[in-house]
């Protein structure tokens, strides 16, 4: 079942700035909050590159990033998934690795909340819904798809 996504004004200014200022590609985590049917998008996130001449970082990379991201965030905001932004060619064939990425970002996350926010009687399966939001921004028609990814099948 679909979430409806609602994004800050600040997500949409990054997304445009994207077009005027990357190239080729680039990858990086949606940042915000869960609620019971909705997201909120705060904010994007851009991964910084791991020195490879990838279109997109290595999935150890793109964790490790989030990961220290997700514990300098405030209360209530998580890493709730990645966007991606690049050439139509370049989406296509990289949508095994985008969905992989996805799974590795929120079993890491699920994990490292585990660790650091635990409380006792929690039931960490209920406080994730197990979907990750995946934003693909096409750089030739400037085209913006926003999409979960249930994780946990």
């Amino acid at each position: 079942m679909g979430r409806s996504l609602v994004a800050e004004e600040t997500v949409r200014e990054r997304i445009e700035n994207l077009f005027s200022t990357v190239k080729s590609s680039q990858c990086g985590l949606v940042i915000g909050q869960r609620a019971a049917n909705k997201d909120l998008i705060a904010l994007l996130v851009p991964t910084p590159s791991d020195g490879s001449d990838d279109e997109i970082p290595c999935v150890e990379w793109c964790v490790l990033h989030a990961m220290q991201v997700e514990r300098m965030l405030p209360a209530g905001f998580e890493v709730l998934g990645l966007f991606l932004y690049c050439a139509p060619s370049t989406a296509q064939r990289l949508q095994g690795q985008v969905r992989q990425l996805a799974y590795e970002l929120c079993r890491a996350n699920t994990l490292d909340r585990s660790v650091c926010h635990w409380t006792a009687g929690t039931d960490l399966a209920s406080a994730h819904t197990g979907d990750a939001v995946v934003i693909q921004v096409c750089s030739s028609s400037k085209r913006t798809v926003c999409r979960t990814l249930d994780v946990q099948t």
